[in-house]
């Protein structure tokens, strides 16, 4: 047995799941080892570096 599945009903792993796909959606694709690892600084540039990163990935046929 998972030991997921010890800790968390059928309900909250589901939940869970989903909030990690949003999460996904909104993180970015690659490292920008530049960027300050400041919490202030990661959560007001992530979007931005995220949208910046899918565009390229798109362009590119990363992924595919």
């Amino acid at each position: 047995m998972a030991r997921a599945a010890v800790v968390l009903t059928e309900a909250e792993a589901a939940e869970l799941g989903d909030k990690l796909e949003q999460a996904k959606n909104k993180a970015s694709t690659r490292p920008h080892p530049h960027t300050p690892a400041l919490p202030g600084v990661l959560k007001s540039t992530g979007p931005a570096a995220a949208a910046v990163d899918k565009v390229r990935d798109a362009m590119s046929h990363r992924g595919d």
